[in-house]
């Protein structure tokens, strides 16, 4: 019998013992022996589920670029060193922010005015690279999954070129299936992030009622 069912039957049937007694006392104590059986129970089937897995943190050896078709205001400089087109360090979990500040590529967001400067920083698109290292042992196993935890927000993930999804909420997490995407050795993952904005507006306009509603594109996606 799977955890989750066999904790919320024998929730369910002390609850119902409790409550037919009528004794509130009675039924706190049981209540509580009820909840510590149901988290100690369930730890043997939990132990057993997870000895076998093998989780592989992949929140080192970021780099970052600014995409070439970035959708900026034509008022901004073309010389921002954030324009390069090279890649830098970044660092993950974070954002975008944090790591042109930490590359000396743009000022401090909140001294006197720099906020309104930096504004052409959600109009852009940005790409975010690392390695996954398959080993044999990996490969060999029956399921291999890779998960982020958070994702903001339009974007789209490829394996070794190949893209696998295109997440569009940063109040999921994401789960895919990769094994037939890797190889032995070294496999390339990025990511690439759409301009918030550019997404905002693709979805508001498939929306019938958005040229009525005049409703800010920005409320379109989860972000």
């Amino acid at each position: 019998v799977p955890a989750s069912r066999h904790v919320a039957g024998v929730a369910h049937f002390c609850w119902t013992i409790c409550y037919e007694g009528n004794d509130f006392m009675g039924f706190r104590r049981l209540f509580l022996c009820v909840i510590a059986f149901a988290v100690v129970a369930p730890l043997p089937l939990l132990a057993a589920d997870t000895r076998h897995l093998e989780r592989l943190p992949l929140n080192s050896d970021w780099t970052v670029r600014q995409l070439p078709d970035d959708g900026m205001a034509e008022s901004q400089s073309k010389t921002s060193p954030a324009l390069d087109g090279g890649w830098f360090a970044a660092t993950v979990p974070g954002d975008i922010h944090l790591d042109l500040f930490n590359s000396g590529k743009i000022p401090d967001p909140f001294y006197r005015d720099n906020e309104e400067k930096l504004q052409w920083i959600e109009k852009t698109g940005w790409e975010y690279r690392t390695s996954i290292n398959a080993t044999k042992a990996t490969l060999a196993r029956e399921n291999v999954e890779l998960t982020f935890e958070g994702l903001d927000t339009a974007c789209s993930i490829f394996i070794n070129g190949q893209r696998i999804a295109s997440p569009d909420s940063m109040f999921q997490e994401w789960r895919f299936d990769v094994k037939a995407k890797l190889h032995e050795g070294a496999n390339d993952l990025r990511i690439v992030f759409s301009a918030p904005m550019k997404a905002a507006e693709a979805v508001a306009e498939k929306d019938p009622w958005h040229s009525r509603t005049h409703t800010d594109p920005k409320g379109y996606i989860r972000k």
